[in-house]
This record gives structure tokens, sequence and C-alpha cells, in this order.
């Protein structure tokens, strides 16, 4: 009769055993699925987040951040160096009109390009006329290199952003 209890208690403790091991698993299980719930609450999070900021420089919409992050990068680099072409030409323009005016300012009597005679009033218009190309092309190239600024800007938030979505997981 003891053999028989001790046979008993051995298979109710094999399957209380068993039933532990049961829990134990089902209790890991819920334990790895909360945490993945954490995780992916903190990765909404700081998605979320991430797209607020870059609200105020690219629209992302409905659109996936990633696609949007190279078209706004693309943007600004075409916009960068279209900016810098722009400032250079008007640079160019600006010191050509220097020149002329400066040679014009001699008083040689002479166009400084043809070598024809000039009147004192031609030479006073194409005075006036240079300084006007020039006064042009200065402030073309001030409103270029505040346009330069903010593409450099806006590029390197785009590429700030790129780089903080890339390292969320």
């Amino acid at each position: 009769a003891l053999e028989a209890d001790v046979e008993a208690a051995a298979a109710e403790r094999r399957a209380a055993d068993d039933e532990v091991g049961e829990l134990e698993a089902a209790a890991a299980v819920a334990a790895s699925w909360d945490r993945y719930r954490q995780e992916a609450r903190a990765y909404s999070d700081r998605v979320r987040g991430l797209m607020a900021e870059m609200a105020g420089v690219l629209d992302v919409g409905d659109q996936d951040p990633r696609a949007v992050i190279a078209a706004g990068e693309q943007e600004a680099a075409a916009a960068l160096e279209n900016s810098l072409a722009v400032k250079a030409a008007a640079e160019v323009r600006a010191t050509a009109a220097a020149s002329a005016a400066d040679l014009l300012a001699d008083a040689t009597g002479q166009c400084p390009t043809c070598l024809r005679p000039l009147t004192d009033d031609q030479r006073d218009t194409a005075l006036a006329s240079h300084g006007d190309t020039g006064g042009r092309a200065r402030a073309e190239i001030d409103r270029h290199e505040h346009e330069t600024v903010q593409a450099r800007q806006r590029l390197s938030a785009i590429a700030q952003f790129g780089q903080a979505l890339n390292e969320i997981r």
C-alpha cells in the first residue's frame, strides 16, 4: 500500500512538474509579448516624434518617410546647386560691370570695348547702365547667398532626419 501511495505521489508530482513547466512557458510567452508591446509603443512614439519634427521641413503625409526624405534630399541638393550656379553667374556680371565702370571712369574719351570716341553723355549713360547692372547683380548675389544658406540648412535637416529614422529600431 505504501508503494502504491509512493507511486501515486510520484505521478502527482510529475503531473505538477509538467503543469509548472507549461505555466512557466506561458508566463515567458506573456512576458515576451508584453516586452514586444512596450518596444512597439516606444518605436511608434519615436517615429511620431520624428515625424512631428519633420513637419516643418518635409510633408510626409501618408507616404513612406524614407521615400519622402530621399526626394526631399534630392530637391534640396538641386536647389543648393542651382542657387550656387546663379550666384556665381551674378558674381561674374557684378565683376564685369565693375570692370567696365572702372574702364569708363578713366575718362579716356573712348569706349573701352570698341575704342570709338564717346561723348560725356554717352560715357555717363554707360556708367549708369553698368552701375545698375552691378547693383542688380549684387542684389541677386545677396538673395542667392540667403537661399544657399537656407538650402544647406534644409539639406542638413533632411539628412539628420534620415539618419535619425535609420537609427530607430
